[in-house]
């Protein structure tokens, strides 16, 4: 029986979510560790969910930060597989077991698998997210092969993070889980794969607008600081696939007049865009 820890990180929640999606974990999995950001917790959360481990950072130290906690914690535990979970994602009740199937499936045919995960709808709209941008090739009818996965609802082989490293905490939250799959395919030769078999909804940004005919996700302000700091840093590193520099590329460029012409919160988004970009341009990124 293959031991699979679910991450869970966790940053203010909303409790009525959390509840959904713990419910939805916690028996698909050997274990879920909640590793928690918030400055202060919004709930008892070792009350509430005693079967669980929870790890309270005092403090948001990042997407990729709290990562590595729940990573390390099950590595001293030597479990097989880690699943990465958030609490704005709800996926089918045999989610698990379908992507340990597949994962099998792949690694029965060779392939050094990175990381398989369910398709996603916005949670926003009802509508599959495109895959546009990742896509390499369909493997078969079922399989799509990606030049990286979503974090959110992952299987992981947790040895790869022996081989590869853990996640990049300098890069804070946005391309977090790209620059690990880049890394690991560069590294090992590790393939991604989405199963189009398996549905998840997701809840992506705060919102979604129609941009030069295109769906995209809409982020608070803070995040367009990450955004265009974390896309000029990993820009300059030689494993990142070319497809992704160019297509974002486009897509940010496109979003600084979207939100300099038409977009709420217009002098917060300028700001935070603008401060991206200078660190972007001024800061060393480490490989």
């Amino acid at each position: 029986m293959k031991k699979i820890g679910a991450v869970l990180v966790l940053y203010n929640p909303d409790v009525e979510r959390l509840d959904h999606v713990m419910e939805m974990i916690s028996p698909q999995v050997t274990e879920v560790c909640m590793v928690d950001n918030s400055p202060r917790a919004v709930v008892d959360v070792t009350a509430r969910y005693p079967h669980a481990t929870y790890i309270p950072l005092g403090e948001n130290r990042g997407i990729a930060a709290a990562q590595n906690v729940g990573i390390r914690h099950f590595q001293q535990q030597e479990f097989d597989f880690i699943l990465f979970a958030d609490q704005d994602t709800v996926a089918p009740s045999d989610c698990v077991t379908r992507l340990l199937s597949t994962y099998q499936y792949l690694h029965g045919r060779g392939e050094t698998v990175g990381a398989v995960a369910p398709v996603a709808v916005r949670a926003q709209t009802g509508t599959l997210m495109s895959y546009k941008v990742v896509f390499l090739r369909d493997y078969d009818e079922n399989l799509m092969q990606v030049i990286q996965t979503m974090n959110s609802m992952s299987l992981v082989p947790l040895p790869l993070f022996s081989e590869v490293g853990l996640m990049d905490e300098s890069l804070f939250i946005d391309g977090v889980d790209s620059e690990w799959c880049w890394r690991a395919a560069k590294k090992v030769g590790a393939t991604f794969y989405y199963d189009r078999r398996i549905v998840m909804n997701h809840q992506l940004g705060i919102g979604t607008q129609r941009l030069a005919g295109r769906e995209i996700s809409i982020a608070s302000p803070s995040r367009m600081y990450f955004q265009y700091r974390n896309y000029l840093w990993l820009s300059r590193r030689d494993y990142v696939p070319r497809q992704w520099i160019v297509r974002h590329g486009i897509k940010y460029f496109i979003k600084i007049f979207y939100y300099t012409i038409k977009g709420p919160n217009r002098r917060s988004y300028i700001k935070n865009i603008f401060r991206g970009i200078k660190a972007g341009i001024l800061g060393e990124a480490r490989a």
